[in-house]
């Protein structure tokens, strides 16, 4: 098999003809291209494709004058369909790199199936190491796929079914524009379907459509996406208001950092259900993220009066017993919510038929494929039936995937430790289940979880703790976790999930619970209490999160001996690092 080629020029017209007079393929030959400038903080990178370099560049001389070079691409077998696919497949890893702000719009022509896809695409890695050799990029590619920009990146392949659930969001979204009624959709799947991606992805093909000049398009030629059409244009309003809901805090400084270095989007987007509650101007758009993650009245800690202040901003005069739902609904003239009801994890979080009732009145979507965990697609199923205590018997889960049961928790730990070596972004993760005292939080010799010989803190980062430069050396909590990416996740189930040894029942110890803002319910409030059973599905919940963060593998600790045993039936059991192949 031939190797690529590279063929650097400088951003000018003069040095384009010099280089096409030497290779005939830069006048007629399909060929991927980059175009930078190296300016110190302001490193811009755009990637396009073209069948004659000679003729394109013009244009580009024209609308990217700040470009100060040019690398071109070149493979004796390529052909347009492999030179679309690779144009998606750097600009998602250009975005990755820290470094780089890419200055493409969304890549109209993403995820078409070709003749010999798969050999063409085990290719690409050498394009990116020759592009990283002329010193485009500054980490290497397994370091850019572990970034949160590559991640929650927009430029990213997406599946049929995400392609679908965008296009039908940005189609109610524009037919609520013209008829001024505006539109309600909500869109549901299991962890790892790729809902934020979806919900950054339908933000930045509108924010596309409201700065598209046809004069200016240089980058897609026919391949432009139909909501670009002036029609569509046309009914977006002049200060176009749109947001992007993020409720759980940990998450949310990681999304605006991406928002911040993609182009035509804005930190300042990206808001808080407060933010939305106590703005003085309505949206014409929220996209929320993690809907199952907004609250009902409750208990809120400190922040009890803040909820309630808010809610009468947002719903006037009684709105401090509405929902944040509510919030987003009184104060938008269109909606979009992401959600798993079956990662709601507290009784203070929405309940599953506020979702339900939305699903009833608006437009829905379901994200079935699972692009996370590479298990297999039975095992978030099998995770689930694990936690309840009601699996039967093995399932078939890929043998490639890392999924161990360990009997020494410090063994563990010290694998993850190897694991993040290797890979990157590997992490303990905990239930809630050990107390975590505020005095302590800012210690550095304090620890939290003591689980027989090992010992550590729970995470000191509240906000995007996974990336945070101590994690390796301490335990994620859910409030953290839920919503990112791992490599490798080792789960510890602490001693609120137990099993009964007689009936055989897994059940939910209330005491062994240490969260600071958990309750039953609270009449005052306006929630029923909690049943046992409720709460067991809450904690069931919070483990079904953390079992699902891992990529490549999931290592497995049980502190009760009864459900250990049990689930020794189902999960393989670890082996000495040193007798690892």
């Amino acid at each position: 098999m031939t190797a690529f080629e590279i063929v650097p020029a400088s951003f000018d017209a003069a040095s384009v003809a010099r280089e096409a007079r030497r290779d005939h393929r830069l006048r007629n030959w399909p060929v991927v291209y980059t175009l930078d400038s190296d300016r110190p903080g302001k490193r811009r990178v755009y990637v396009g494709q073209t069948n004659s370099v000679v003729s394109r560049m013009p244009q580009h001389f024209k609308v990217r004058p700040h470009m100060e070079s040019i690398h071109v691409l070149l493979h004796e077998e390529f052909n347009r369909s492999v030179a679309l696919d690779l144009e998606a497949w750097l600009i998602a890893r250009f975005q990755g790199d820290p470094e780089i702000r890419v200055e493409n719009a969304v890549t109209g022509e993403q995820g078409n199936d070709y003749f010999d896809h798969e050999r063409y695409r085990a290719m690409f890695p050498d394009a990116f190491a020759k592009l990283r050799d002329a010193g485009l990029f500054s980490l290497d590619l397994d370091g850019i796929e572990n970034t949160e920009f590559f991640k929650l990146s927009p430029f990213k392949t997406l599946t049929e079914e995400q392609e679908l659930a965008v296009q039908e969001v940005l189609d109610g979204f524009f037919e609520g524009l013209r008829t001024g009624s505006g539109s309600s959709f909500l869109i549901e799947g299991e962890p790892g379907t790729g809902k934020t991606i979806v919900a950054i992805t339908i933000l930045k093909q509108i924010v596309d459509v409201a700065r598209f000049n046809p004069a200016d398009d240089d980058e897609q030629g026919e391949r432009i996406a139909e909501h670009r059409s002036a029609i569509f244009r046309a009914l977006l309003p002049k200060d176009l208001k749109i947001g992007f809901v993020v409720p759980q805090q940990a998450l949310r400084e990681t999304i605006q950092r991406v928002f911040e270095k993609t182009s035509g989007l804005s930190g300042s987007m990206v808001l808080t259900p407060y933010d939305v509650a106590n703005s003085p101007d309505s949206f014409d758009l929220l996209v929320v993220d993690e809907a199952h993650r907004l609250e009902q009245p409750g208990n809120h800690g400190t922040q009890n009066k803040r909820y309630e202040d808010a809610g009468r901003a947002a719903c006037g005069e009684g709105g401090e017993a509405s929902t944040m739902l509510d919030w987003i609904i009184a104060k938008s003239q269109s909606r979009v919510l992401l959600a798993d009801v079956q990662q709601s994890i507290r009784p203070v979080d929405l309940p599953a038929d506020a979702l339900t009732k939305l699903r009833d009145t608006g437009r829905s979507h379901v994200l079935r494929s699972q692009l996370r965990v590479r298990a297999g697609d039975v095992y978030l199923s099998y995770v689930r039936d694990l936690l309840r205590g009601v699996a039967t018997e093995p399932a078939n889960i890929r043998s490639d995937y890392d999924f161990r049961l360990y009997d020494d928790p410090l063994a563990m730990y010290e694998a993850i430790q190897a694991r993040n070596r290797e890979v990157g972004l590997a992490r303990m993760l905990a239930g809630f289940a050990w107390d975590w005292p505020k005095a302590t939080r800012n210690d550095p010799d304090a620890v939290h979880v003591v689980v027989g010989d090992l010992a550590l803190p729970w995470n000191r980062a509240q906000k995007d703790w996974v990336n945070s430069a101590g994690a390796i050396g301490e335990v994620g909590c859910i409030h953290t976790i839920q919503g990112y990416d791992l490599n490798y996740a080792a789960v510890i189930i602490g001693p609120d999930l137990k099993m009964d040894p007689e009936t055989g029942q897994v059940r939910f110890d209330w005491d062994a619970y240490r969260d600071p803002r958990k309750e039953r319910g609270s009449r005052k409030r306006g929630i029923a209490a909690h049943s046992d059973e409720d709460l067991l599905e809450d904690i069931v919940n919070i483990y079904y999160v953390l079992m699902t963060r891992g990529i490549l593998g999931t290592y497995v600790y049980v502190v009760d001996p009864v459900l250990r045993e049990y689930l020794r039936q189902f999960i393989p059991a670890a082996v000495p690092e040193s007798a690892d192949i």
